[in-house]
């Protein structure tokens, strides 16, 4: 009896074919955030997350911050396999994080995996009605931009058919009806949608060189204005050419008037009918000598509030120091107002 059992202890020792013995190496569980999708995707193992725990997948699914919102999941049907991704932007699914998983899951599938994005995914059921709807609705949203848009009405006209295509796609992948997308113009009414969209084109196109040619000359203007001499900026700044206020900065300030608004030559703007109360109020300092100083009393032009109006009719507001002669320089115009 101990003979039998020594030999079968040796004859287990010695047999280069009996079972090794178990590896006692747990499995890995947790990985990089950016690790978790192509272990999803290539069904490397039944699940793992990330140490923050809120990218992870089990079987299946894969879910961002939770059971929640299953951000995309693997599904078979008749030996067949897809990818469903969840782009509906409910339960967080428009958050940034979400966006971001979402893509790093995109990046990981292998290109010969059919994928489908859907509007609806659960952890156990598919509402297919939901999807497809979805899919309808796009087309819908996509035919309206290409009935109303100008340079990519075609490409818009062009995504509410591929939404019919995939739709398509769809319902076959799953053995469903074929879905409805009769809304889509064909024929006749499709060859005059065609020409109208090209018509918008052309005349955006139009539109876009002429707005080109304008910004080009404005672009050669500055420069011309640029390279002016001080002076020469001056006269140009009271014609009312664009100089650039920098560099009148170092001289005092100009006044003119720009349609309804009086504009300084330090780039400030305030209404006409503001410019006028406030030249009643200078003239009555200068008339009587005695100044104005913000004290617990505030008066405004525009957005911009009064410092202090001194005996001579300097008027001082934030970094604009505008002298008397330069206010009543200006006040014809704005009399004749």
């Amino acid at each position: 009896m101990s003979y039998g059992q020594y030999s079968s202890d040796r004859h287990e020792r010695c047999n280069p074919l009996a079972d090794k013995p178990k590896s006692t190496k747990r499995q890995k569980y947790v990985y990089k955030s950016d690790e978790i999708p192509h272990l999803w995707a290539h069904k490397t193992q039944d699940s793992a997350r990330n140490a923050q725990g809120n990218f992870y997948f089990d079987g299946d699914t894969i879910y961002s911050y939770g059971s929640h919102y299953p951000l995309a999941k693997h599904v078979t049907i008749n030996g067949q396999a897809a990818i469903l991704i969840n782009v509906s932007t409910r339960n967080r699914g428009g958050s940034v994080t979400t966006n971001s998983q979402r893509s790093s899951v995109r990046r990981a599938i292998p290109d010969s995996v059919t994928v489908f994005d859907v509007d609806s995914l659960h952890t156990y059921t598919i509402d297919h009605a939901q999807n497809i709807s979805a899919y309808q609705y796009e087309a819908k949203q996509q035919l309206s931009k290409a009935r109303n848009g100008r340079k990519y009405a075609g490409s818009a006209l062009a995504a509410a058919f591929e939404q019919h295509s995939i739709a398509t796609k769809y319902a076959a992948f799953f053995g469903l009806d074929a879905p409805d997308f009769s809304f889509l113009p064909s024929g006749l009414e499709l060859e005059a949608l065609n020409i109208q969209i090209a018509e918008r084109r052309e005349r955006a196109r139009i539109a876009d060189a002429d707005r080109d040619r304008k910004e080009e000359a404005r672009r050669l203007e500055r420069q011309r204005i640029a390279a002016l001499e001080l002076p020469e900026k001056i006269a140009a700044w009271r014609n009312g050419l664009p100089v650039d206020s920098w560099t009148l900065r170092t001289i005092p300030t100009m006044l003119r008037i720009d349609g309804e608004q009086v504009v300084t030559s330090l780039g400030a703007r305030v209404p006409v009918d503001h410019a006028k109360r406030a030249l009643k109020i200078v003239r009555a300092c200068f008339n009587s000598k005695r100044e104005f100083v913000r004290n617990g009393h505030t008066v405004h032009i525009g957005q911009y509030a009064i410092d202090r109006i001194d005996a001579d009719g300097t008027l001082t507001a934030g970094c604009h120091k505008i002298s008397y002669s330069e206010i009543e320089a200006l006040a014809p115009q704005l009399e004749a107002r």
